[in-house]
């Protein structure tokens, strides 16, 4: 830190009146602070000295090209249009949860503001203005994470519509992620309650495999190949982008035969009796659920299940997170859950090594 006061000590002797300054911080960061043409003083803090020198060096150009005047006039409603365009051209499922989260909720609290007067006061009011409606703090997280990437991204543009992104206050805890799961006797039970083929098809292979909720509703008969026994989910049809394979095990083979019969390869698998695709079960999931005796479960509990027994059944976690589409390990570890009865095997398997060390 003494080291870098000096060099700060000697940048400041060098520098011509109204060149700017760079500035220490107490928690090892870096300000800049300069003046537009206008005479508005801003500043900004870089994590390097030599960040923050480059920095200064771009913001007094833009200065002088008027490119900060610019973004005096640049409202919060451009960069979320330019966002949402970006979004949808690059991240294609992304776009529709980002649009919503813009339109139910940014819009209403940010929507006609300079992007200039948006500053961490005016967020932390966002943040207690969201609690207030009883909405969890993970939600909030995500929320606020599309809106730093709006600014990043006006901030990246060529010309930049802002040169400045607001500082955004800590991220808030959330609480813990659900364990939920089930055993096979579980299984049972919701098998039993199932009064509809298509349903007992899709509980299937959402406890065989842990697909999502999208890929199970979005499959279609030409992603089944029978004589292989392969289900396909493709490139770009998946959250993480990346397509995959799995085998089909005997029962999922069977009811997916089912469910295929007299279709095209463009057909939906899961179709009601109607005909008409399957797109919200939530009351015919609630009605299982309760006749199984379970009526907290929801369908992704069934993911969670999927990984934990994948592990359990021997398959090596790499080959188990393909299966599942989990893209990193430390999300497919989240889901991977530890109950009681593990402790128990893990206990036993310890006894047994010591017995045989003692033999």
């Amino acid at each position: 830190m003494t080291q870098a006061i000096e060099v700060l000590e000697l940048e400041k002797q060098r520098r011509a009146h109204g060149a700017g300054g760079i500035y220490p911080r107490p928690n090892g960061k870096f300000q800049i602070a300069f003046y537009d043409r206008t005479g508005r003083k801003i500043r900004e803090t870089y994590k390097s000295f030599e960040k923050a020198e480059k920095m200064l060096q771009r913001r007094l150009a833009q200065a002088d090209a008027d490119v900060l005047e610019v973004e005096r006039r640049v409202k919060v409603d451009e960069l979320a249009k330019a966002y949402l365009l970006y979004a949808e051209n690059s991240k294609p499922k992304s776009a529709y949860w980002i649009k919503l989260v813009w339109n139910a909720h940014l819009k209403d609290f940010f929507g006609g503001r300079l992007a200039s007067r948006v500053t961490t006061d005016l967020i932390a009011e966002y943040i207690a203005h969201r609690l207030g409606e009883e909405v969890q703090a993970g939600t909030v997280n995500r929320e606020l994470q599309v809106f730093h990437a709006m600014f990043k991204q006006g901030a990246e543009a060529t010309p930049p519509k802002v040169t400045h992104i607001p500082a955004f206050p800590p991220k808030l805890a959330e609480n813990a992620p659900r364990s939920g799961f089930i055993r096979d006797a579980e299984y049972k039970k919701l098998v039993e309650a199932c009064d509809k083929h298509v349903l007992r098809a899709i509980l299937a292979v959402a406890y065989t495999y842990g697909l999502r909720k999208g890929e199970l509703l979005g499959l279609r008969v030409k992603q089944l190949d029978f004589e292989s026994k392969t289900l396909h989910l493709f490139t770009g049809e998946t959250k993480s982008g990346e397509g995959r394979t799995v085998a089909m095990t005997q029962e999922v083979l069977d009811l997916l035969k089912a469910c295929a019969k007299d279709k095209g390869p463009g057909d939906y698998v899961f179709t009601w009796p109607s005909g008409k695709p399957v797109k919200d079960f939530r009351g015919a999931w609630r009605k299982i659920t309760k006749a199984a005796g379970l009526p907290e479960l929801l369908l992704h509990d069934l993911r969670r299940t999927a990984a934990r027994q994948l592990v359990r059944a021997g398959v090596d976690r790499d080959t188990a997170r393909r299966i599942t589409g989990h893209k990193t390990d430390s999300i497919f570890s989240r889901y991977n859950i530890v109950a009681e009865d593990d402790l128990l095997e893990a206990a036993k398997k310890l006894e047994d090594a010591r017995k045989a060390r003692a033999l």
